[in-house]
Parts: C-alpha cells; structure tokens; sequence
C-alpha cells in the first residue's frame, strides 16, 4: 500500500495534484494496488470537498483529512503525532506576501516564514527519518522560480523559497544513500489565486509572471516527481531555457529588471 501525505490540497496546484494521484490510484487499483491518502490543510470544508471529489475518482483508496494551520508553531508536528509514517510526502502548501518590506506586518511574515519554510523542515525531519528506517520514500517540495533570484517587493517571499529549493537540492544528495528521492519543483507563475492571495497587483502579476503554466500542467510535473524522482524541476521549456541563461547576465542587472 503506497501512503501519500499532501499539504494544501484545498485548491490551486495542489488540489490537481490531489485529483491527479487519485486518478493513478483508480488506474492502480486493477492491478490490485492500494493506496492511502492524508490530505493536510487549514479548511475543514475545503478538505471535505477534496476527499469527495478523490473518492469519486478512487473507490478503494483510504483518505483521511487533518485540518491544521501550518502558518501556527507546532502544527508539523501535530501531524508527525497523528501520522505514522509515509512513502511519499508532497509538500505544496506555501504562501506569498508583496508589498515593501518595510510596510508589511510583521505578523504576516512571520507566519509566511512558518508555512513555507519552519514546517518544510520539521515535516521533511519527521518523515524523512521513517523513510530512512524503510529504506525508500519520495518527497516532493514545491518551490518557486522565484527562489533562484531575489524579487524586490516579494522579498521575504522569494527568500523563502530560496530556502526551500536549498534544503531540496540539499537533501537530494543526502538522502539518497538511504533510498530516499527528493525533488523540488520550481514553476515560474502558476494561473492561481495565489497573486491575488499575496496582494500582487494585475500588473504586477503580469510582469512576473509572463510564462505562467495551468496549475494542472505543475501538479502533472509534482506527480510526475513522486514516480521518476528527480532533482530539481522546472514545468515549461521556455522556463527551463531561461533558467539556463541567466548565467549570462549579472545577477545585479536581472534583480534591476524585475524591481
């Protein structure tokens, strides 16, 4: 039985994930394959509403839901209590704060810095260590282009990120010894309700993100990565060719471009 952990599967590129894996677990399922899903986020009605669309997708696979705010300390561990074990963890939920540095909350910040980074760690510590008694797991981190370069007025955000994608690249070479695979997906702008959840304006969001890929395009590349593996993974060929020539450019110049 393949155990599966999301985190934000309530909407955007996790909830095609979470459809997505209940697709491959109904095809699985005449193979006599089983699988269980723990499906982690905030809203009690939002979980609801996953769970019945994947088990309107998948009538044998076991799906349990944890409505837990993972911006709130000590809500990774909550889960890591509640939670045995899993063969594959897919860490998706992340969110984004724009605006100047200087005049943003400091509240907010915090809590983005919790969710996307402090319960990135705490869960990858937890699960990654049962997957090194087993010997085998995938975990999946869901980054940002924006963590190749730093995004003025998305400062904390693209720093965040940042962080993600070293502790993944990180762990990539770490973790394999022990069987275990880490990928961490980088989309560039995601067609979502993250902008407008983040404060971006339209024309911000259409600065940043002109090569943005459908949230189903991303999750195929997410659930890509809990069969393949990989290292680090960038949806969009023109994305993958720009990442390759920002060498050319001092970085300097590229952060003035986006300012």
């Amino acid at each position: 039985m393949a155990k599966i952990l999301i985190t934000g599967p309530t909407s955007g590129i996790g909830r095609h994930v979470a459809l997505q894996l209940a697709e491959s677990a109904r095809l699985g399922e005449a193979r006599n394959e089983r699988h269980e899903f723990y499906l982690v986020a905030r809203s009690t009605e939002g979980l609801q509403k996953i769970a019945g669309e994947m088990r309107d997708i998948t009538k044998q696979a076991a799906i349990h839901t944890f409505a837990l705010d993972l911006s709130e300390k000590g809500a990774a561990e909550q889960i890591a209590k509640k939670i045995k074990d899993v063969d594959v963890l897919i860490l998706n939920a992340g969110v984004g704060l724009s605006g100047r540095f200087l005049d943003q909350p400091l509240e907010k910040i915090e809590k983005m810095w919790t969710l996307n980074c402090e319960s990135t760690v705490e869960l990858c510590w937890h699960f990654g260590r049962k997957m090194r008694e087993a010997k085998s797991g995938k975990i999946v981190l869901v980054s940002s282009f924006a963590g190749f370069l730093p995004v003025p007025y998305l400062s904390v955000y693209s720093a965040s990120k940042a962080f993600v994608s070293a502790l993944g690249e990180a762990l990539h070479e770490e973790l394999r010894e022990h069987g275990i695979d880490v990928t961490t997906v980088c989309p560039v702008g995601v067609k979502t309700q993250f902008h407008i959840k983040a404060g971006l304006s339209d024309g911000l969001v259409q600065k940043y993100d002109m090569t943005m890929s459908t949230p189903e395009a991303v999750a195929a590349a997410v659930v890509a990565a809990t069969r393949n593996g990989g290292y680090v993974v960038i949806p969009g060929f023109s994305n993958r060719l720009f990442k390759k020539t920002m060498g050319l450019f001092p970085r300097r110049f590229l952060i003035g471009q986006i300012a």
